[in-house]
């Protein structure tokens, strides 16, 4: 991680996100603080298994719609949603089309679920009909890092660019710039949903129960409703997205005139030791140190904390944990609390930056988002922690902390600043 000794200033110069409810900042922003959910409810499978589930998926994505000059043959799915989640964050950032050098241009993708799909259909041919039949050309599109080299092959990045397994390329991609190794990294986290994730959360008892009846009502009712009856599972629900932000070091980005959403002041992030087979068990008083960490380093205390965007899918990851260890932080202070996942489900790979774009935009309208549920739902704590059901609106936000957490076993909690020259 970085230490405040290093004096380069990063800043958010692009937002960009495909998600459930929008593709694009603005209209997922904008579906977040009416409180629109972009659950259904699937009940029609590729294998047998389970009868229906929650869950919140992108929409299908023409390839050639949004890259024209696009040339067969085309990426597929997994590459299809990295690709237009950092072309919205590009043009966010107004980089289409500029003179700057590539090969200071980086870029640092994360994801957990890598490409499923290219494996399942390369597996499925090798053990079906034989080693024979099983193509070389479909085995190098198994390879994880293939998206990597769709994106920038496209947009001709040349820069520091990587793939990450289950972590936040934010952390990274700060790190790259305090360093000086680029002048702009785009970070982007994503995951396609492949029926066989869903089958295999079932299996194991981690996902939230869909009754028969919950396909007779509306799917974020339904929700609702089911959450109110068994809030203390724990399951989850589980949503796809690709979301993107563009950082910048701050001189660079006032040379080249670019708009500044914010400042990323630090983050830390840590193994947590209740890490298991289900990554959403975690530990309050390891989540508590990345905090605290996080804290230090930006060189702020509790009471310079207006908002947190939290990690936790459902209440009982914040009652359980979460929730507990801000309690413990800002037993003393007062602050808002909020997780656009209710919303739109835990998307895994962008989970973290799915947090962070709706951070920026929280701060930039000065509103507070709404979780989409009752706020006694969130009950962890004794300490003045404000969860809105409903987005509120003007209340100034200076500096927010956004706290994820990862398949890879890690929690990472990174602390955002509203802009200002000095």
């Amino acid at each position: 991680m970085a230490t405040i000794a290093q004096n380069e200033r990063i800043v958010i110069t692009g937002l960009g996100i495909v998600s459930s409810i929008g593709i694009g900042a603005e209209k997922y922003y904008q579906s977040l603080r009416s409180g629109q959910s972009g659950a259904i409810i699937k009940n029609t499978w590729s294998e047998e298994g389970i009868d229906q589930a929650y869950l919140f998926p992108c929409p299908e994505i023409n390839i050639k719609a949004y890259f024209e000059d696009l040339k067969a043959p085309f990426p597929l799915r997994y590459s299809q949603l990295a690709m237009l989640g950092c072309q919205t964050a590009v043009k966010s950032a107004k980089l289409e089309g500029n003179q700057l050098s590539p090969d200071r241009i980086g870029l640092i993708l994360n994801t957990s679920m890598a490409a499923n799909a290219a494996v399942e259909t390369y597996l499925s041919k090798l053990f079906q009909e034989g080693p024979l039949k099983a193509s070389p050309f479909d085995f190098t599109k198994t390879v994880s890092n293939t998206v990597l080299g769709d994106t920038t092959r496209y947009y001709k990045f040349r820069g520091s660019s990587s793939l990450l397994m289950g972590e936040d390329s934010v952390c990274y991609g700060f790190d790259l710039l305090k360093n000086k190794d680029a002048d702009i990294i785009i970070c982007g986290g994503f995951d396609e949903i492949r029926d066989v994730h869903i089958l295999s959360y079932a299996h194991n008892g981690y996902l939230l129960d869909c009754p028969p009846e919950a396909g007779t009502t509306d799917a974020a009712e339904a929700l609702k409703a089911a959450l109110a009856q068994a809030q203390e599972q724990r399951k989850t629900v589980i949503g796809e997205a690709a979301a993107f932000v563009v950082l910048e070091k701050l001189d660079h980005a006032l040379e080249r005139g670019a708009e500044i959403f914010a400042e990323v002041l630090n983050y830390n992030t840590g193994f947590d030791g209740a890490h298991d087979n289900f990554f959403f068990e975690k530990n309050e008083h390891d989540f508590r140190y990345v905090m605290e960490e996080s804290l230090e380093l930006s060189g702020l205390a509790p009471k310079d904390i207006d908002c947190i965007v939290g990690a936790s899918a459902l209440p009982w990851q914040y009652n359980e944990y979460e929730g507990k260890a801000i309690g413990d932080i800002w037993e003393n202070e007062e602050l808002y609390y909020t997780t656009v996942k209710p919303l739109i489900g835990e998307t895994f790979g962008a989970s973290g930056q799915s947090s962070l774009v709706a951070a920026v935009l929280m701060m930039q309208n000065e509103e507070v988002l709404g979780t989409g549920l009752p706020s006694e739902y969130f009950n962890a704590t004794k300490a003045r922690v404000k969860v809105p059901g409903k987005t509120l609106e003007h209340v100034p936000l200076k500096n927010i902390m956004v706290n994820s957490i990862h398949a890879g076993g890690n929690t990472t909690s990174i602390i955002l600043s509203h802009y200002h020259k000095n």
